[in-house]
């Protein structure tokens, strides 16, 4: 699971089963984050109009590393992942 602490964006990830931290990192002023449908990608998001500045996106791997970053889009007002039939993923249990 992901935990939140606002408003400085600061996110923790753990393992839920071994109840030990696999990372932290931050995502200063995201509006919207969701998991990947297999659970191991989080997106965050600033958008627009919650903020009308530096609207960004940013995948991140489930321990909190960022793997791609978009920076300066024009007004984002949403972004989301597609989605994908129950079953399509291994349950990672």
């Amino acid at each position: 699971p992901l935990t939140m602490t606002p408003p400085a964006g600061r996110m923790q990830f753990w393992d839920k089963a071994s109840k030990q931290k696999l990372g932290e990192s931050t995502a200063a002023c995201s509006i919207y984050r969701s998991f990947s449908p297999c659970s191991r990608f989080l997106l965050t998001a600033v958008t627009f109009p919650g903020l009308r500045i530096d609207n960004e996106l940013t995948v991140w791997k489930y321990d909190g590393t960022p793997l791609y970053t978009e920076k300066d889009i024009h007004e984002l007002y949403q972004c989301e992942w597609l989605p994908c039939a129950e079953g399509s993923w291994d349950d990672r249990s």
